[in-house]
C-alpha cells in the first residue's frame, strides 16, 4: 500500500514536470475563404486566376463540389517552362489540359482543430506545400500553407518538432 502511494506520488510529480504545449489549431493560421476552381478548368485558366488573385495555390473541386486536389503555381511554371511531367509527354496541349492532370494523389486534409505542428509533420513527410482544412462533413473550410505554418509557429515561439 505504501509503495503504491509512493509510486502514484512520484508519477504525479513527474507528470507535472513535463512541458505542456498548448494546442495550436489550424483555424488560427488557415486562409479562408479559399479560392477554388473546377477540375474541368484548364491550366491557362488556373494560371490566370492565380495571377488575378495573387495566390500560389488553388483548391480544385470536382463536378459534385467535392475536394479533388490542390495545385500550385510552381507546378504550373514547370509545365510552362517545359520541364514538368505533363509537358514532357507527347501530344499534350497545356492550354487545354485540365487542372486535374496536375493533382498529386492522395489528397491529404486536416480539420480546423488539428494542431499545426501535426500538419507540418504530415506536409513534410508527404512533400506537400498546402493542405485543405475541412469540417467533420468534409466540406472545405480553409487552406494551410507552409508560409501559414511558419508564421503561426513563429508567433507562438514554439519548437515545431516537439
Amino acid at each position: 500500500q505504501q509503495q503504491k502511494k509512493a509510486t502514484q506520488a512520484y508519477t504525479k510529480v513527474e507528470q507535472s514536470k513535463k512541458k505542456r504545449i498548448p494546442l495550436l489549431p489550424a483555424s488560427l493560421v488557415m486562409s479562408s475563404p479559399v479560392i477554388t476552381l473546377p477540375t474541368t478548368a484548364n491550366l491557362n485558366e488556373a494560371w490566370a486566376l492565380m495571377q488575378r488573385e495573387q495566390i500560389h495555390y488553388l483548391v480544385l473541386l470536382d463536378e459534385a463540389g467535392e475536394l479533388a486536389g490542390v495545385i500550385d503555381d510552381r507546378e504550373l511554371l514547370k509545365e510552362a517552362a517545359g520541364v514538368g511531367d505533363l509537358s514532357k509527354q507527347k501530344g499534350i496541349d497545356l492550354a487545354t489540359t485540365p487542372t486535374l492532370m496536375l493533382v498529386k494523389t492522395p489528397l491529404v486534409t486536416a480539420t480546423e482543430e488539428t494542431d499545426i505542428r501535426d500538419i507540418a509533420r504530415v506536409m513534410r513527410a508527404q512533400k506537400i506545400r498546402a493542405m485543405p482544412i475541412v469540417d467533420t462533413e468534409g466540406v472545405l473550410q480553409g487552406l494551410v500553407t507552409r508560409s501559414d505554418l511558419m508564421l503561426g509557429l513563429a508567433n507562438q515561439t514554439l519548437e515545431i518538432w516537439t
